[in-house]
């Protein structure tokens, strides 16, 4: 330990002139290990921003993007692990920001929200309107809120990204989605119907 401080210290009285250059050598090393971030390129979204039901529907139809509703309750296990691993991978994050509009509706909630005409509690909208009985659970909505399908349970971060593009690219429109997941596996290209 002794040999490495002494030749640290001479490396630095060689490469900065004595003693007023340890500083500056020490200083000069790490900012010369520092990269610059690139130039004019937009830093990718850190996290999904998630909105209240009223505000996400209301963006969805302005903004013309579909919708992921997560249901969930503060006791599931399985909806923390998507929060703290799917949620946080890097390609649903892009996906998820880029192209829907994500809404987290806590399903034991007495707090209001509306749907359609009517007031009701986010326990109400899961439990009445959506039929949601387990936990987390996923639907997916057109931009004008019209509900897709639901997939129960915790996804993996790559069959939730496909589960996510297979609705925000409208292949649901043309294929089913086992014919996109195959086309997917075979090579991509063009999705057939």
């Amino acid at each position: 330990m002794k040999r490495i401080l002494v030749t640290a210290v001479c490396t630095c009285f060689m490469l900065g002139g004595g003693v007023a250059g340890l500083l500056p050598c020490a200083w000069a090393q790490a900012d010369s290990v520092k990269s610059a971030p690139p130039a004019n390129k937009p830093a990718a979204p850190a996290q999904i921003t998630w909105l209240s039901y009223d505000k996400g529907l209301a963006l969805a139809k302005k903004e013309n993007k579909h919708i992921l509703i997560d249901f969930y309750t503060n006791w599931c296990g399985w909806c923390k692990k998507m929060d703290n691993s799917t949620f946080q991978d890097k390609a649903v994050v892009e996906f998820i920001s880029k192209r829907m509009i994500a809404i987290k509706v806590n399903a034991e909630s007495p707090n209001p929200v509306t749907h359609g005409d009517h007031q009701l509690t986010e326990q109400n909208l899961s439990r009445d309107v959506y039929g949601v009985r387990g936990y987390p659970a996923y639907f997916f909505l057109t931009p004008q809120g019209k509900a897709l399908f639901n997939v129960p349970g915790y996804k993996a971060a790559a069959e939730f990204l496909s589960i996510a593009e297979y609705v925000g690219d409208n292949h649901y429109e043309r294929v089913s989605f086992a014919n996109f997941l195959e086309t997917r596996k075979n090579g991509g290209g063009q999705v057939k119907p």
